[in-house]
């Protein structure tokens, strides 16, 4: 049940079983720590898998949603030959584990997982994720365009918040990104004014200036 114990095990200690630190790592488990041992790794792959299908149905974009369900795919392809393999269900031939001791699969399945963790925050939205925000969007008048840009580019996280901004760069906003905006006096007008006012008062919660 609770195996040999580490550094105890005969098949690969006595160099018994040919691979064992990658293609038959899981036998050497099985071994040193028992059925408890093969338990824990099977519960930690179910965990990373799980947690990259969650994360690939949660993504708001086809690319993340590709990757992460293509590693979980992976992943659970790996863990299924591998311990298949090293458990008599399937005939012997090699596949690379996770766990394999600084092997090059362990290494790519190390960025694959931080690539999908990636995907994670993006779906997380960051520093906008949780409640409803208030931004003001300004931008100079020879920075007008890369603002419209910003407001295209991460409309999927814009819309989801209260955008205020003053009249001409607001406008434009709505045009082009077909964005809600909450428009104050053209800037020269006294909508700088205007913006600095719910500022002071702490009504806006971020503001992204392009100057």
């Amino acid at each position: 049940m609770r195996g040999k114990g580490l550094y105890n095990g005969t098949i690969n200690q006595l160099s018994y079983l040919p691979y064992s630190h990658n293609d038959f790592i899981f036998s050497v488990v099985g071994e040193e720590f028992g059925f408890l041992g093969c338990l824990g790794v099977l519960a930690v792959m179910f965990v990373i898998i799980s947690r990259c299908i969650k994360i690939s149905l949660a993504s708001e974009d086809n690319l993340g949603a590709l990757v992460a369900g293509g590693v979980a795919g992976m992943l659970c392809f790996q863990t299924f030959v591998n311990v298949g393999v090293a458990t008599g269900i399937l005939p012997n031939t090699g596949m690379l584990f996770l766990y394999e001791l600084w092997g090059s699969a362990m290494w790519v399945d190390m960025i694959c997982i931080g690539i999908v963790l990636s995907v994670g925050m993006k779906n997380q939205n960051l520093c906008f994720r949780g409640d409803k925000m208030n931004i003001a969007l300004v931008a100079h008048d020879n920075k007008k365009t890369l603002m419209e840009n910003l407001c295209i580019a991460y409309r999927h996280i814009l819309v989801k918040h209260e955008l205020y901004a003053t009249g001409t760069t607001g406008l434009l906003i709505e045009e082009t990104s077909n964005l809600p905006v909450h428009k104050y006096l053209a800037g020269h007008l006294g909508g700088e004014q205007q913006l600095g006012s719910q500022i002071a008062n702490n009504d806006i919660d971020l503001v992204i200036f392009f100057t």
